[in-house]
């Protein structure tokens, strides 16, 4: 079974009187459709995707560079621990690209890149987020990229004023002074 929605674009700045983009999205049994095109750029782009056997599995790719992405995006159970994965091949950047990440429990999760080019030259980046509820009204989160050499501490508030939110914001890298934001938002 054939079905599709249409949908128009309009950039009032760029053109007062004609559409910016143009997309049909659909599907046809199994695979979805998205196509697009940039009327000024007179560019047509073309996603398709299915999933089969829990797995999606998606192509794009454009009229100026034809095919520009293979992947397939999924998920496994390994030691009771649900851990995603998403293989990607960058057709034009000739690069494979892993990404994977993982909930390990108590509010701790982990997730990770690694890209390879066939040239052979390697790419890594991974970063490790932490999530807790301080109690009604409280939070902190925090995330460190160690590839970044740089991390992130926020607490949120919403308790100790009634009708006020808090949240400071401390961001630290390696080599830098940290910087803290601190703001206060209220409900009129």
């Amino acid at each position: 079974m054939l079905a599709h929605i249409s949908s128009r674009s309009y950039d009032l700045k760029s053109s007062k009187t004609f559409l910016t983009e143009a997309k049909l999205a659909g599907g046809l049994g199994v695979v979805k459709y998205v196509a697009s095109h940039a009327i000024g750029k007179g560019v047509t782009g073309l996603t398709l995707a299915s999933k089969q056997s829990g797995l999606l599995l998606k192509a794009v790719g454009n009229s100026a560079d034809m095919l520009t992405t293979l992947s397939v995006k999924g998920d496994a159970s390994i030691h009771g621990r649900s851990i995603d994965f998403e293989p990607t091949y960058l057709v034009k950047k000739k690069a494979s690209r892993l990404t994977v990440s993982a909930v390990l429990g108590h509010g701790l999760s982990a997730a990770g890149v690694l890209q390879a080019s066939n040239a052979g030259e390697m790419k890594t980046d991974y970063q490790l987020s932490y999530d807790k509820k301080l109690g009604a009204g409280r939070g902190l989160s925090a995330s460190v990229n160690p590839g970044d050499r740089a991390g992130e501490v926020e607490l949120i508030d919403s308790k100790t004023e009634p009708g006020a939110l808090w949240v400071a914001h401390l961001f630290y890298g390696l080599g830098d002074k940290p910087k803290l934001k601190l703001k206060r938002s209220m409900k009129f």
